[in-house]
């Protein structure tokens, strides 16, 4: 008969504990992993809705711009004579622009911001130059507002000629 000593009891189960311990250090390994691989997944996706509330926040403002714009635009034909000026206008019918231009700018990137203030100064330019061509740059800095929000133009044009 063998001799079952302490000694060889330990000797003979040591490389089940290793095998325990390894499996345990895979385990706690593998959920590290996986935790860390879920935290940036987390991080992405707060990012991604992040920027789109950033983006549907700009268009909103851009709209909003846009519309008081056309409007002022198209009411400053029957009130300001030809040849006067955007100071003509009275404040309350220049308080929807100037609130939605601040709006825009506050919401917009640096690109969106000078492409918002060249609409508005197109703007100011209509009025009293009623010209086929100053309507028609107000629909090319509508434009181009509208190309650097959805970022298919790096910049504005230069709105001196105008």
């Amino acid at each position: 008969m063998t001799d079952v000593t302490l000694a060889s009891a330990l000797i003979s189960g040591i490389p089940s504990m290793l095998v325990a311990l390894v499996g345990v250090g895979g385990v706690i390994y593998t959920q590290r992993q996986a935790d860390a691989r879920q935290d940036r997944i987390a991080a992405a996706s707060r990012e991604f809705e992040r920027e789109a509330r950033t983006l549907d926040k700009r268009r909103e403002a851009a709209a909003e711009l846009t519309t008081a714009v056309w409007q002022l635009a198209a009411h400053s034909r029957d009130v300001v004579p030809e040849g006067g000026e955007f100071a003509d206008l009275e404040p309350r019918e220049t308080a929807a622009v100037y609130r939605a231009h601040s709006i825009a700018l506050m919401v917009l990137d640096a690109k969106g911001r000078a492409a918002a203030q060249a609409l508005f100064d197109t703007l100011v330019t209509f009025v009293g130059d009623f010209s086929e061509k100053q309507w028609e740059a107000i629909s090319d800095a509508e434009d181009t507002l509208i190309a650097v929000i959805n970022g298919e133009q790096q910049t504005p044009p230069n709105t001196a000629e105008q």
